[in-house]
């Protein structure tokens, strides 16, 4: 794809030649104090560049378990004061955190597996890992399937839309970035009112 000056130029281009950086910095944010999952990046560089989908959820998912063994080795050495500063970060509430303690005590590992459905971001069941003194095998363990189901498959299937619309993405790169951001938009909205923000 051609990049230039103009939009959508300035944002396409970084994400068709540095797409894979972005998404393994995203990832690792994510994983520790920011609140924008990573298949938002991730997503858009299957989109826009297909071939490359896999290299980028790989990037992403690879430092998100490296941002979280972080946080986890934050966690076990702080204790209560991580806690209160994720639970600080945009999205995440007291009573999320509660019931991902509850939930872990009742599943186990099983409870991170299923996170990706719940809307609860990875960084809540870190600390509450962490305060349960669960041992850094473990926890990797566990976090690895967590972390692929949450980002493999919006990859995969932005990469299959974009290679199957690639003419019409080139013709109209404007409006599909536009879609792209807004359906983004929308969907952090309604989150952050399902959550109470």
């Amino acid at each position: 794809m051609n990049g230039d000056d103009s939009w959508p130029g300035w944002v396409v281009e970084p994400l068709t030649r540095a797409g894979v950086s972005i998404a393994a910095a995203w990832g690792f944010a994510e994983a520790t104090l920011w609140f924008v999952v990573p298949d938002v990046v991730v997503g858009a560089v299957a989109l826009l560049a297909p071939p490359r989908w896999w290299r980028a959820a790989t990037a992403a998912v690879v430092a998100s378990l490296l941002g979280g063994l972080v946080l986890f080795a934050v966690a076990s050495a702080a204790g209560e004061g991580t806690r209160e500063v994720v639970a600080a970060v945009p999205g995440i509430s007291g009573e999320m955190v509660a019931d991902v303690g509850e939930q872990l005590d009742a599943h186990g590992g099983s409870a991170l597996v299923r996170a990706p459905l719940s809307g609860v971001p990875y960084k809540v069941y870190v600390v509450e890992m962490a305060d349960r003194s669960w041992n850094v095998l473990s926890f990797s363990g566990w976090s690895l399937p967590s972390r692929m189901l949450r980002i493999v498959p919006v990859a995969a299937a932005a990469a299959l839309v974009g290679s199957r619309l690639q003419g019409f993405i080139r013709r109209h790169l404007g409006l599909v970035v536009g879609a792209y951001t807004v359906g983004w938009l929308v969907l952090y909205t309604f989150y952050f009112r399902a959550v109470g923000l």
